[in-house]
């Protein structure tokens, strides 16, 4: 009868302690990430926000590849960097095509200078939906300033 008691105890710790362990295992698939800055401008990184400090959850943003251990075999690694190059890639051909989407430099410092030419004069400004827009002198003499010294700056 004691053997049988325990036995039952011995049991009974053992299924403690692998849902223990498993709870552990499991805890890290749902633990966040914080990064913040000090005073002298040193990033830390931590599972917990710092108390008293603005602190960023960057969780969403790390790759969850240690999180599993299921990419142990050289298969499921080659196949998630596999993953990991498509994503970026896509991220790299989205960029690319905003970027075609904006005008070249050239056209840019065209418009620039024919915006330059219109605000020098007289002129009237006028919102989105065509209604004039009040401006003083002064503001216009600061927009055709910041026009001009974009020009000197980005068209040669």
């Amino acid at each position: 009868m004691t053997n049988g008691i325990l036995n039952y105890l011995g049991l009974k710790r053992f299924y403690t302690f692998i849902m223990g362990c498993l709870l552990m295992y499991c805890s890290n698939a749902w633990s966040e990430v914080y990064q913040w800055k000090d005073e002298n401008g040193q990033i830390h990184f931590s599972d917990r926000a710092p108390a008293g400090k603005h602190s960023d959850n960057i969780s969403s943003q790390l790759d969850h590849i240690n999180i599993s251990t299921d990419l142990s075999s050289p298969e499921l690694m080659l196949k998630h960097a596999e993953q990991k190059e498509a994503r970026q890639n896509e991220k790299r051909q989205k960029l690319l095509e905003q970027y075609k989407k904006l005008p070249s430099l050239s056209e840019a410092c065209m418009n620039a200078r024919r915006y330059l030419s219109v605000i020098e004069g007289r002129v009237v400004f006028t919102d989105e939906h065509g209604k004039e827009v009040q401006v003083s002198e002064q503001e216009r003499k600061n927009k055709v300033l910041k026009v001009k010294k974009i020009i000197s700056q980005k068209c040669h």
